[in-house]
């Protein structure tokens, strides 16, 4: 039985040493090839779902393209302040707010665009306030509010003094329509 038990023994270790080695060999190699294959194909199911979001969104986003490039500020500074100025003089009309101070400040000049940024401080009512936000943000300018601070200058909350920092696009590699 001695002899009967070492074979078994024997056969059990060669059958664990197999199993063993054919894991590490076969199985766990093969394991890690399955996954990176299943990551990379849920990468490229993604690439090309966001692809074709892409392609379906094409003319709305070349259609915001193109009003932008139309609407950009033309390369010349004073002709760009300018007319920076008349649109916030309108937006002032429109709404109703009085200006305290109208500060203009070249920030950036590269090669295909720059910004000018603007600061704007004023007083009015609530409804003024409101008419003045909305008549910036929906003007066809192409300028973003980097900054909005409201306070109250009186006890009730009737006087609000607004401050806002925002800055308008100039493209410099492209013709731009001028206004």
């Amino acid at each position: 039985m001695t002899n009967n038990r070492k074979k078994l023994l024997t056969y059990a270790m060669l059958g664990m040493f197999g199993l063993w080695a054919a894991d590490s060999m076969i199985f766990t190699p093969l394991g890690r090839a399955w996954k990176g294959r299943s990551d990379r194909i849920a990468s490229l199911t993604k690439s090309r779902n966001n692809g074709m979001l892409l392609i379906d969104r094409e003319r709305p986003i070349r259609d915001y393209w193109q009003s932008i490039r139309t609407n950009a500020l033309p390369s010349d500074e004073s002709v760009s302040e300018g007319i920076v100025m008349k649109s916030a003089a309108r937006w002032q009309d429109e709404s109703g707010i009085g200006f305290r101070s109208r500060k203009p400040q070249w920030k950036k000049q590269d090669d295909d665009y720059g910004t000018i940024e603007f600061r704007v401080d004023a007083t009015g009512d609530i409804d003024n306030v409101a008419k003045f936000i909305y008549a910036l943000e929906a003007d066809s300018l192409p300028v973003k509010v980097e900054s909005l601070e409201i306070t109250s200058r009186d006890s009730e909350g009737r006087e609000l003094m607004i401050g806002v920092r925002f800055s308008g696009l100039l493209l410099t590699s492209e013709k731009n329509e001028k206004r």
